[in-house]
C-alpha cells in the first residue's frame, strides 16, 4: 500500500495556492498532508494516477475496494452506507475545474477526526 495525495504537483493544484503570481509551498505542502486529503492506494494504483488532477483520478479510487476512497468519489451505494453512524456519512466530493475543491478540506479533516473518535473512542 503507498499513500497517495489527492493534491499532486500538478499546475492546476498549485494554482489554488499562488496569490499574485507567488506559489505559497508551505501552505500547499501542510495542506496536501493532511489526514483527510491522503488516501491508501494499492502499488500500480498509485503509480497508475501519478500526476493526474482529482478529475482523473475519481475512478481509480473508486475503484480502490477501501470504503475511505470510494466515499471520495461517490462510489458507494447508500445501501452500503447505511450502518455508518451520521457523523461519518460524508457526500461526494466533486471536482471544480478537474480538481479537489479547497473548500471541501475542513469536511474531509472533520470526518477523519469523527473516525478516529470511533476507532479508539473517548474523546
Amino acid at each position: 500500500m503507498h499513500l497517495e495525495h489527492i493534491l499532486t504537483r500538478h499546475a492546476k493544484n498549485r494554482a489554488l495556492f499562488t496569490t499574485d503570481g507567488v506559489f505559497d509551498e508551505a501552505r500547499f505542502t501542510q495542506t496536501r498532508n493532511l489526514l483527510g486529503m491522503v488516501l491508501l492506494l494499492k502499488d500500480k494504483q498509485n503509480l497508475s494516477s501519478s500526476d493526474d488532477i482529482y478529475t482523473d483520478k475519481r475512478e481509480t479510487y473508486a475503484q480502490s475496494n477501501l470504503i475511505w476512497n470510494e466515499l471520495l468519489a461517490g462510489h458507494m451505494d447508500s445501501v452500503d452506507t447505511r450502518n455508518l453512524p451520521n457523523d461519518l456519512r460524508a457526500e461526494a466530493v466533486s471536482p471544480v475545474d478537474g480538481v479537489f475543491p479547497l473548500t471541501a478540506v475542513d469536511g474531509r479533516q472533520r470526518i477523519v477526526f469523527e473516525a478516529i473518535k470511533h476507532v479508539w473512542g473517548g474523546f
